[in-house]
């Protein structure tokens, strides 16, 4: 099984949020393929209290997935998506990164569980 994660995910891993952190950790002991999109690169590197040191430690975290980029295909799954349910263009890139890879879409963001779960499997770390 894979795993795509979510922005947010990721921010909570970085804030060593200790039910995140455990979960991660146990995909990676166990040798789960743990994804994300490029749009989570360009979220999580685009807060703006980042200092350069900071940075440098986000992309070297971020190096322990597999990137997965937004291609031709995938745009036009986030187009679909976003005329039929809504939702902002990352969550739009992100749940259509899950489908195209099949993987499962890790987050904690309700709103998108709801407006996405019935097109992709869905799990929140809590």
């Amino acid at each position: 099984m894979r795993f795509l994660l979510d922005t947010n995910i990721l921010i909570r891993f970085l804030a060593n949020d200790a039910a995140v952190v455990e979960q991660l950790n146990i995909w990676r002991d166990n040798l789960v393929l743990l994804s994300i999109s490029t749009i989570t690169v360009a979220e999580i590197l685009a807060q703006p209290s980042l200092t350069g040191q900071e940075q440098i430690i986000i992309r070297g975290f971020l190096d322990d997935f597999l990137i997965i980029p937004v291609d031709t295909l995938v745009a036009e799954k986030t187009a679909e998506l976003r005329r039929a349910n809504k939702i902002s263009l990352g969550d739009s890139i992100i749940t259509a990164t899950a489908i195209y890879t099949q993987s499962v879409l890790v987050t904690n963001d309700k709103p998108l569980i709801k407006n996405v779960s019935n097109l992709v499997k869905v799990q929140s770390i809590n």
